[in-house]
Order: structure tokens, then sequence, then C-alpha cells
């Protein structure tokens, strides 16, 4: 098997915290022509050096959001067709790396477009709304709390489906785009929009039903749920339901050979030269981190197997700080083994006649959340017939709880 070939690799989910000289990007956002990029510096690096560290590439990033921003801020300074604009950076000190993590999660769920992305997103809609609607009965006449309403649209599909009372709460500035919108669609006498974090608000009384999409990468990343369990402990009724009421993560061997043809065999002939050199640097700063991508179901190297299975009316926060488990996967054809991708569906049935799930695997419609996979770090050859043994563990970032570290040991 690979077992001797492959190696062990331990990778924060997002990104691993591997420090290269300048320091790590902890955000980046744009505000109007300004990039504003915020920064824990190592020891004696300054603002100047940041920058030039940017420019070169020599500065780490602590998830993949950032990831896809520092990408596209780098690329305007290469470019010289078009000006990046203003660059600020903010020199943070490492210790407030939590309070300032919690900071730009908020914020960055202020940006309109993260949630025309999610609005955009037909499969998370229609579970969502089929979830309530469907199961209309429940919801006539009751209590409905949504955590992290966002615009919301959940919010108004509950109301929609008879709830009395809807108590929607978003902590970020979007509050005032979901205000305006649930005043526009005739909604204002039921629900009412709570501008503050879900652990620090206060209820009058208990509710029948909890929604609320906090999902995130491989399911747990951002770490939401734990929100949501605050929620349930502090308002839910005793016989309520959560909506959705649990949720799956699957794992599966890869082969990923579209990301080798893009980032291996691209380069072998480039523009008639041989680049390989270059393009085995790029694969491998590449395959350091997760990769969130949608891949194709032909890049499945055996049958996916449940890695955790969460009921959210039950699961506690302590649960949820470590999730390990062991496989043996059965090749099922002569390939190379790149990695493991990951993803995560949601049962949204509840009394509903038929089921309702939100599936985010490679064979279903894509979504926003795509698959994550995590590289072994070289590609292993396998045959058919195989049996490939993996332990994957999922552990909270002590630093930042809405990471996780993913470790792979074949």
């Amino acid at each position: 098997g690979p077992g001797d070939r492959a190696r062990r690799i331990d990778m924060s989910a997002p990104a691993a915290k591997r420090r290269r000289a300048g320091g790590q990007i902890s955000s980046i956002r744009k505000e109007e022509s300004k990039w504003i990029v915020s920064v824990i510096p190592d020891e004696g690096c300054s603002a100047n050096d940041v920058r030039e560290a940017l420019s070169s590439g020599e500065l780490s990033v602590q998830d993949m959001e950032t990831t896809r921003a520092c990408t596209r801020l780098q690329f305007l300074l290469m470019s010289e067709e078009e000006d990046p604009g203003e660059i600020q950076v903010e020199i943070q000190d490492g210790q407030r790396e939590e309070t300032q993590g919690e900071d730009d999660y908020f914020r960055s769920y202020s940006d309109v477009s993260v949630h025309e992305l999610m609005l955009r997103d037909h499969p998370r809609l229609i579970a969502y709304r089929d979830g309530i609607e469907k199961n209309a009965q429940l919801f006539q006449g009751k209590i409905v709390l949504d955590v992290g309403c966002g615009t919301g649209i959940m919010s108004m599909f509950a109301a929609r489906a008879g709830a009395r009372k809807v108590y929607a709460v978003e902590a970020s500035n979007i509050y005032e785009k979901a205000e305006a919108l649930v005043r526009e669609n005739g909604f204002s006498d039921k629900i009412q929009v709570i501008h503050d974090v879900i652990e620090n608000v206060e209820l009058s009384e208990k509710v029948d039903i909890i929604i609320s999409e906090w999902m995130g990468f491989y399911l747990l990343h951002e770490s939401m749920l734990g929100s949501v369990i605050d929620a349930r402990e502090r308002f839910l009724k005793e016989d309520g339901k959560m909506v959705p009421s649990s949720g799956k993560i699957y794992i599966c061997p890869v082969a990923m050979e579209q990301f080798r043809k893009q980032n291996v065999d691209f380069w072998q002939s480039y523009y008639g030269l041989n680049f390989s050199s270059i393009g085995e640097e790029i694969m491998t700063a590449r395959m350091a981190t997760p990769f969130v991508e949608q891949i194709s179901s032909s890049e499945l190297l055996s049958k996916p197997q449940e890695f955790a299975n969460i009921d959210f009316n039950r699961i506690e926060r302590s649960q949820l700080v470590s999730l390990t488990g062991e496989f043996s996967f059965g090749i099922e054809r002569d390939s190379e083994l790149a990695g493991f991708a990951f993803w995560f569906d949601c049962d949204f049935t509840l009394d509903s006649p038929s089921p309702i799930i939100l599936d985010t695997a490679p064979s279903s419609e894509p979504t926003h959340w795509k698959q994550t996979t995590v590289f072994l770090g070289v590609f292993a050859q396998v045959q058919k017939g195989e049996q490939v043994d993996v332990k994957a563990t999922m552990l909270q970032d002590e630093m930042n709880p809405r990471h996780y570290k993913i470790s792979i040991q074949t």
C-alpha cells in the first residue's frame, strides 16, 4: 500500500500556520479603492517589510477565504495593466489573534457579495425552503429563532410557512439589509431582527424551532455550530425542533488528476520549454493547504465513508473539539493517490413524507461549499483491489476555534 510512501501531514484547516519571513495575514478586505491587510508580523518586521513580503509571496495566510483575496491582490501587484490602489497594512499583536479573528469573521459577513454567493446557491436555498415549507404544519403559530439570519431569507420562509413570531439574530452589519428586506416583503409584524451575537441575546420566551445556516467547508469550518448549540440550550423548548436536524461528514481517497494536469503537466511543455522545476514549487505550495474546489466524481478512488454523524439536537460543544476516525478503503482502479476529500450533507426532512437532504458531494449539484481536499504531499501509486488504511482527525484550533487542524495519517 501507500503507507511506506505517503507521509503524515498535519494542517490547519483552512491553512497551516507555517510562518515565513514577513508574518501571517489574518485578513484582507477592500474598502472602496483601498486594500486593508491585517498582519501578525514576524519579530522585528515593519509595515514596509510586510508590503514587500506581500509582493513576493513571503507571507503565510490564516484561512481559505483570505487565501483567495491574497491571490487576487498579489495578481494586481504583479500586473502592469491594473492599479491595485492604496494598500494599508494593519499590524496586529499575535496575542489578540482570537479576538481579532472574531471581529474579522463578523466583518466579512457585512459584505453583500458574500451573501450574493449564498443567495445564488440553488441547492442551499431549495433545501431550506423545502425543509420549512414542506413542514409548514410544524411552523404554523410557532415561535422561531433564526441564528445568523444574514439577509433574513430563512426567517421569511418561516414567516411565510405560518410562524407567529420569528427572532432573526444577526451579528454583522448585514442586519440592516435584513431589516429592509423584511419590511419590503411585508413581514415586519412577524419578524424581529436583532443585531447582536447570539451569546448576548436575551429572549422573553422559549422557541419551538431553531433554524440556522451555520455550515462551513467540510461542515465544521467557522465553528458556528457552537453558537447554535448555545442557542439550543438556552432557548429551545424540550420538544423543539432543529432545522437542519443532523449532518454527516464524508471522507474519500482522491486522485486529483485534473489538479495534477493543471499544476504539473502544464509546466512540462511551457511554450516549448521545460518549466517543471518551477511547476513543482508551485504545486508544493498549493498542496501545503487544504484545497477547496468542486471536484469530479471521477476523481474518487473508492466508495466514500462516513467520517462523522452529528445530531444537532444532542451534540455538545465539548464533542466538537476533536473528531477522529479510522478507515480502510478498497481502491477501485489503478491510479495515484493524491489525498482525501471531505464533504457533508444535512437532513431537513423532519416530518416530511419524502427525504429533504442538502448534499455537497461531488456527484450532486455544485454548492458554494464545494469539497475540501487534504493532500498527502506526494502522489502515491495505488492499484485496484489494494486496501488503504487512514486515520483522520479534525482538531479545533486553540488560538482560533473557528478553524480546525486536519491531520491525515496513512
